[in-house]
C-alpha cells in the first residue's frame, strides 16, 4: 500500500504573513511544519528547498537577484539548506530559515524578500515512516535509461534510450530486447537525430530528472581506446576481432568539445537535439561564454585492417588530437553541468539555464602547452566524474585521475586515483586550482582509467567503472564508513566461457564493462512502489550467460542486483539488453564501441535529500505579438485550473504574467480572440484576390501566419468557403459568428492551437502567442503598425447622365482589373447596378441596413478597361440623387500588381455620340471605326496597343448621323494582340477594343 504524507509549512513573521524583515546580513523568516497525519517528522528527515520556494522576489542594493542563485538556509548565511526539522512536540516542529545572498555577481549587507504563504512538501526519502515510495504519477521518462555507443559507419546512431522500467519481470540470462520463448521484449529507442553525422562521437551522458532532459559530451574514446589496445599488443600476435573494430570519427556541429541537449520522448522520430556548448581553439579563460577550448586537430588515415573505417592518427609519443571531452554529470541543486576536458585537463562548470561556462577548475599540476599536444599527459587526464550532494553545507564533485603509468606497461599495477573538489549552489568551485582533496588511492583494476562514477541516494555507496581492453575492464563498489571509502566488492560484468582457449591477453571472467555504470531502481512498468538503488546497471561488452564458440551475442546493458552477483549464476540472476543491430550489422562490431549509461531514476535522487513539490509557487508568463513582431497590448489572457480562473491583460510590451501559482497543478492558458467589432480593419477585396490566387495555386501565401488569416471560417483548411465568408464581411452581410482575430500559440507547431496546456507544472512556464487578424493576408491592419502599400495613382470616374434614368461611371484611365470595391452612400430604394466589363451578380453587391450600397468583385483572369469606357451603370428613377463614395470600406481598384484609389469626378457628361463599332474584329491591317453623332463636332481618333502606347492620333470631323473612318494600322505598328480605339470629343470619350490577327 502506498502512503503519502503532505506537510504544510506556514511562513510567519511577527505572527502573520508579511514581507520579510531585513537583518544585517539576511532576511529572517520562521517556519512551522505540521504533519497533517499527526505523526511528527523525525529529526533525521531531510528537506531540500530552493529560495524561490519561499520568495517571489529578492533585491540586493536595488538590483534584482535570480532566485536560481539563492537557497533557503537553516542557519545564518549558510550556503546550502540541508538541515533537519527539530521536533518541538509530537505534532509540530519549528525551524528558523534565512534568505542569504551567496558569493556571486551581487554582494550586500542586506536583502529584501516577499514571502509566499504555503509550501507543500512530499517526502519519499525512506527516512520517514511509511514514506519509502515513489512520487504519485511519476514523469513519463522515469525508469528509462540512456546509453551511448560508437558508430560502425557514418550515419549510425550513437545513443539509444532503453526502457528498463519493468525489470522486475525481465527475463534473466536472456536478451531482454530480443528474448527467446514467451518473454516480452523491452523497447530500444534509436532517435534518428542522434547520429554521428549530427553530433559526432559522444561518450558521456547525463540526465536531468526534473525535466526529462538528456545531455551528451563529445568524445573520441572509442578510437582512442582501439588504438591504445593495438599499440599495447605491438609485439603480441592477435586477432583484430578480439579487441574490436576501428570506429569512424566525426565531429558534430558543436566541435570536438561540444555539448548537446535533447529531450526525452518515447517516439524516436519526435526527438531532436541542440548544441548548447561549442568549441574554441583559443586557450584562454572561457568563463561567461558558451565555448570550451579544444584544438580538434583531426588527421585521419585508413586502418589497413579495415579500410572502410577511419580513426585518428596517433603520433610517436602515443598522444592523439581532437579527443574532446571525458565525461559529463548534472547537479540538480545548482542546475549546472560539470564536464572534463581531455585537451587541457580542466573541469568546466556550465549553467544549464544560460548555457554558459561559469567556473573552471584545473586539478593537479598546471599544464600549458595544449594546442600542440592535443590530449594532456596521462597524469593530467580526468575522465569519470560525479556529483555527491550529501554535505550539509556544500556539494562535492568526485573525479577520476588516470594512471601515471606509461601506456605500454602492462605488468605494473595501475595507480588510478579518485579526488574531489567542493562547489557552492552557484556551481562555483570552492577550492583553488590544484587544491583538490584525495578520496581513494588503492588503484584497483588493470586498466588506466575510470570513466564513470556513480553514487546511491544515501551517498554511502560508490561505483567505479574502468574502461580499456574489452575483457579486462571491471566495476568496483566502495562503501563510506564515515571517514574513508572502503572497498566492498567487484561487480561482475559480462560472462565468458572459462573453458574456451585464451585469446590475446586472455579474458577475465566478469570484467567486460564498457566504462558506464549507474544505480537504478527495481521497479515495475509504472515505476510505482520501486525499490530504490536495488540494481546496478553497466554497459557490457559481452553479456551472454555463456560464450558460445568464442562469440558473444549480447552487447549493451547488464542489470545486476545491488547485493552483488556471481559469475556462475548470472544466467538466473542478471538482466541483459542488447542494442544490436544498431549501430552495426554485427554485434561483434560493438566490441570496444559501447559507452556510458544513465537512468531517469525518479524515485532515487542523486543526493540524500527528498523529492519535493520543489516549487511552492510557479509563474506562467508570455508575450503576444503580431505576425510581424510588434507587441499586442490590451489583450485578455485567461488561465484556468481545477477550481481556479484568473485573468490578465497584456501590457504595452505585449506581456502578461500569472505569478504565485500553486505548483504541481494542471494549467490552461488561452487568450481571448475578441469579437467582430473591428472586422474591416485591414480587410479588403485585395485579400480576396490573394486568397483566391493561393487556393488556385497561382501564387501561394508565403508564411504560415497568412495561411491562418486566410482560413476565415477556421475550418482548418483554405477553401472557397473562406472567400464567401470574407466577401460577406466586406459587403456588410451579418457575420457575427466569425471571429475577427485568431490568437494561436507560437510554439512551432504545424497546426497551432489557440491555447497551451501543461500538466503538473513544477517550473516557470513561457507561453507565447501570435495575434492574427482574420482575412488580412496583406498584413495592413492598424494593429500591425505596418504602412499599407498603396500606389500614388488614381482612377477617375466621371458620371455620364446622357441616358434617362441611367448614370454611367466612365473611366478616365486605361487599366487592367482583378478586383474592385467601393461603397455608394444613401442609394435610392429602386437603384440597380450593372456592368458590361465585369460579371456582377447578387454575391458581389449588398445594400446595408443604413442604406449604403457596397460592391466587392474579383476574378483570377484580368479584365481590360479602357479610358472613356463605362465601368458600371447605375439605374434609378430618382433624378435628385447624387452619387458619393462612402468610407466604411476603401474605394479601390486592384490590378495585377498595383492598387489604385477610385475617385468620383464631379464632371457630368452629356452625350454627343454613341458607342463605337469596329469592323472587322479581329482585323488584319485595315480597320473601320463607326459612330453615330447627334451634331457636328471636331474630335480625334486614337489607337493604343496592348501596352498602352499611343500609335495613331488622327484628327477627325463628326457630322450629324453615321460617321465611319478607315485606318491602316500596318503603317505604324506590326504587332498582333489587343488594341484600344478611342473617339475623343470635347464632351465625351468613347472606347472600343479590337483584336489584331494576321
Amino acid at each position: 500500500m502506498r502512503t503519502y504524507y503532505l506537510y504544510t509549512i506556514l511562513l510567519l513573521i511577527s505572527g502573520h504573513l508579511a514581507t520579510a524583515q531585513s537583518s544585517s546580513t539576511s532576511c529572517k523568516m520562521t517556519l512551522f511544519c505540521q504533519d497533517l497525519n499527526t505523526t511528527f517528522m523525525p529529526d533525521t528527515c531531510m528537506v531540500d528547498v530552493w529560495a524561490k520556494d519561499f520568495v517571489s522576489k529578492v533585491e540586493i542594493d536595488g538590483n534584482p537577484v535570480s532566485l536560481d542563485d539563492l537557497w533557503i538556509s537553516f542557519e545564518p548565511d549558510a550556503q546550502v539548506m540541508n538541515r533537519s526539522f527539530f521536533s518541538i512536540d509530537g505534532n509540530e516542529q519549528m525551524v528558523t530559515v534565512y534568505v542569504s545572498a551567496l558569493p556571486g555577481p551581487f554582494s550586500s549587507s542586506s536583502c529584501r524578500a516577499e514571502c509566499v504563504s504555503i509550501l507543500n512538501i512530499r517526502d519519499n526519502t525512506g527516512m520517514c515512516p511509511g514514506l519509502n515510495e515513489c512520487p504519485l504519477d511519476p514523469n513519463v521518462w522515469c525508469g528509462f535509461s540512456v546509453m551511448t555507443c560508437g558508430a560502425d559507419t557514418l550515419g549510425d546512431v550513437v545513443a539509444s534510450i532503453i526502457d528498463v522500467r519493468a525489470n522486475m519481470s525481465a527475463p534473466r540470462g536472456d536478451d531482454w530486447a530480443n528474448p527467446s520463448g514467451s518473454a516480452t521484449a523491452t523497447d530500444v529507442i534509436r532517435p534518428a537525430a542522434w547520429t554521428i553525422d549530427d553530433i559526432g562521437a559522444v561518450f558521456g551522458t547525463a540526465t536531468k530528472v526534473a525535466t526529462g532532459e538528456i545531455f551528451f559530451a563529445a568524445s573520441d574514446i572509442y578510437a582512442f581506446d582501439f588504438k591504445e589496445i593495438v599499440d599495447i599488443n605491438d609485439a603480441i600476435p592477435f586477432n583484430l576481432i578480439s579487441v574490436g573494430f576501428a570506429p569512424p570519427t566525426a565531429t558534430g556541429s558543436a566541435g570536438p568539445a561540444g555539448i548537446y541537449r535533447s529531450q526525452f520522448d518515447s517516439v524516436a522520430s519526435s526527438i531532436t537535439i541542440t548544441p548548447i556548448i561549442g568549441t574554441t581553439t583559443t586557450y584562454q579563460d572561457t568563463r561567461n561564454t558558451s565555448m570550451i577550448p579544444n584544438t580538434g586537430n583531426f588527421t585521419s588515415t585508413n586502418n589497413t585492417a579495415d579500410a572502410s573505417n577511419q580513426f585518428e592518427l596517433f603520433d610517436s609519443s602515443r598522444t592523439t588530437y581532437g579527443n574532446g571531452l571525458g565525461n559529463i554529470t548534472y547537479d540538480r541543486r545548482s542546475n549546472h553541468l560539470f564536464v572534463s576536458n581531455l585537451e587541457d585537463g580542466k573541469i568546466y562548470s556550465i549553467n544549464c539555464r544560460t548555457n554558459t561556462v561559469t567556473d573552471i577548475f584545473d586539478p593537479f599540476e598546471a599544464y600549458a602547452d595544449h594546442a600542440s599536444d592535443g590530449i594532456v599527459i596521462p597524469s593530467e587526464r580526468v575522465w569519470g566524474l560525479e556529483v555527491r550532494d550529501c554535505s550539509d553545507m556544500t556539494s562535492e564533485l568526485f573525479f577520476a585521475r588516470n594512471t601515471t603509468q606509461v601506456i605500454n606497461d602492462v605488468t605494473t599495477p595501475r595507480s588510478k586515483t579518485i579526488w574531489r573538489v567542493n562547489f557552492n549552489s552557484f556551481g562555483q568551485f570552492i577550492q583553488t586550482d590544484g587544491n583538490e582533496l584525495p578520496v581513494l588511492t588503492d588503484g584497483r583494476g588493470s586498466m588506466n582509467k575510470f570513466t564513470d562514477i556513480a553514487f546511491d541516494r544515501s551517498c554511502d555507496r560508490m561505483l567505479l567503472a574502468e574502461r580499456g581492453y574489452p575483457h579486462e575492464a571491471r566495476v568496483f563498489e566502495y562503501r563510506f564508513d564515515g571517514t574513508n571509502w572502503v572497498f566492498d566488492k567487484q561487480v561482475f560484468v559480462g560472462v565468458v566461457d572459462q573453458n574456451q582457449p585464451a585469446q590475446p591477453r586472455g579474458k577475465i571472467v566478469g570484467s567486460s564493462t564498457a566504462g558506464g555504470v549507474t544505480y537504478g531502481a527495481k521497479s515495475n512498468m509504472a515505476f510505482v512502489d520501486a525499490e530504490c538503488d536495488e540494481l546496478i546497471w553497466s554497459t557490457v561488452q559481452c553479456g551472454d550467460t555463456r560464450e558460445q564458440g568464442g562469440v558473444c551475442n549480447v552487447y549493451g546493458l547488464q542489470g545486476i542486483s545491488a547485493a552483488g552477483n556471481d559469475t556462475l549464476t548470472l544466467d538466473s540472476t542478471d538482466i541483459f539488453v542488447g542494442i544490436a543491430p544498431d549501430p552495426g550489422t554485427s554485434v561483434l562490431r560493438l566490441k570496444s564501441n559501447l559507452g556510458d549509461v544513465e537512468i531517469f531514476s525518479c524515485c532515487c535522487p542523486d543526493g540524500p535529500v527528498n523529492l519535493l513539490n520543489q516549487l511552492v509557487s510557479v509563474e506562467v508568463s508570455g508575450f503576444i505579438s503580431s505576425p510581424v513582431g510588434n507587441p499586442m497590448d490590451n489583450i485578455a489572457v485567461n488561465l484556468t485550473s481545477d477550481g481556479m480562473s484568473l485573468h490578465e491583460i497584456t501590457d504595452d510590451a505585449g506581456s502578461y504574467a500569472f505569478v504565485n501559482l500553486p505548483a504541481h497543478n494542471n494549467y490552461m492558458i488561452k487568450p481571448e480572440a475578441g469579437g467582430s467589432e473591428s472586422w474591416l480593419d485591414g480587410v479588403s477585396t485585395l485579400d480576396l484576390v490573394k486568397i483566391q490566387r493561393h487556393i488556385l495555386g497561382v501564387e501561394v501565401l508565403d508564411n504560415n501566419w497568412k495561411e491562418i488569416a486566410a482560413d476565415v471560417d477556421q475550418s482548418g483548411s483554405i477553401t472557397a468557403r473562406d472567400l464567401i465568408t470574407l466577401r460577406k464581411q466586406i459587403l456588410g452581410i451579418d457575420g457575427s459568428d466569425v471571429q475577427s482575430w485568431k490568437i494561436v500559440a507560437d510554439n512551432g507547431s504545424a497546426e497551432p492551437l489557440d491555447y497551451l496546456m501543461t500538466e503538473d507544472l513544477d517550473a516557470e512556464m513561457k507561453g507565447d502567442f501570435v495575434a492574427i487578424k482574420s482575412g488580412d493576408v496583406t498584413f495592413d491592419n492598424s494593429r500591425y503598425d505596418v504602412a499599407r502599400p498603396r500606389s500614388i495613382s488614381a482612377v477617375q470616374l466621371s458620371m455620364d447622365r446622357s441616358t434617362p434614368n441611367n448614370i454611367n461611371f466612365v473611366s478616365g484611365n486605361n487599366a487592367v482589373l482583378q478586383g474592385i470595391q467601393f461603397e455608394l452612400r444613401d442609394v435610392p430604394v429602386d437603384l440597380e447596378i450593372t456592368s458590361e466589363i465585369i460579371d456582377l451578380d447578387e454575391s458581389n453587391v449588398n445594400i446595408t441596413l443604413d442604406g449604403h450600397l457596397r460592391l466587392s468583385w474579383n476574378q483570377l483572369r484580368p479584365v481590360a478597361m479602357g479610358e472613356g469606357e463605362s465601368l458600371f451603370t447605375v439605374s434609378t428613377t430618382d433624378k435628385t440623387w447624387r452619387p458619393e463614395f462612402g468610407t466604411a470600406i476603401a474605394s479601390e481598384l486592384y490590378g495585377t500588381r498595383e492598387v489604385f484609389e477610385l475617385k468620383l469626378s464631379s464632371t457630368h457628361i452629356e452625350s454627343t455620340h454613341e458607342h463605337l463599332t469596329v469592323a472587322p474584329n479581329p482585323f488584319s491591317d485595315v480597320v473601320t471605326i463607326s459612330s453615330m453623332s447627334t451634331d457636328e463636332s471636331a474630335g480625334s481618333l486614337r489607337i493604343y496597343d496592348g501596352s498602352g502606347k499611343l500609335i495613331i492620333n488622327q484628327n477627325v470631323s463628326l457630322t450629324a448621323g453615321q460617321n465611319s473612318f478607315t485606318l491602316d494600322v500596318s503603317e505604324v505598328h506590326s504587332s498582333d494582340g489587343l488594341y484600344f480605339i478611342q473617339l475623343v470629343t470635347p464632351l465625351k470619350t468613347t472606347t472600343a477594343k479590337a483584336i489584331r490577327l494576321r
